[in-house]
């Protein structure tokens, strides 16, 4: 994941455990999608997803919460 602004970034590992990440502009933000449950982040307009090395496309996983946000779940991403 790589951000184009500053935001916050969830990865939700498939145990339940929850890393938080604060993402600055340009940062990478890199996680194992094999014990990655999801990625939640802010300012989902600013930002790229890329798994296993192929673009995403993150808007049917945006939330219409005011700011908007990305809940991306991983097992609903077709390869």
């Amino acid at each position: 994941m790589l951000t184009q602004a500053s935001t916050w970034v969830q990865i939700v590992k498939a145990n339940g455990e929850k890393v938080n990440i604060k993402a600055e502009p340009g940062q990478p933000v890199d996680f194992h999608s094999e014990s990655t449950a999801a990625v939640v982040f802010g300012q989902p307009e600013k930002a790229s997803l890329r798994i296993k090395g192929k673009p995403v496309n993150i808007t049917p996983f945006v939330t219409s919460d005011n700011p908007p946000r990305a809940l991306v779940i991983l097992n609903q991403i077709k390869e």
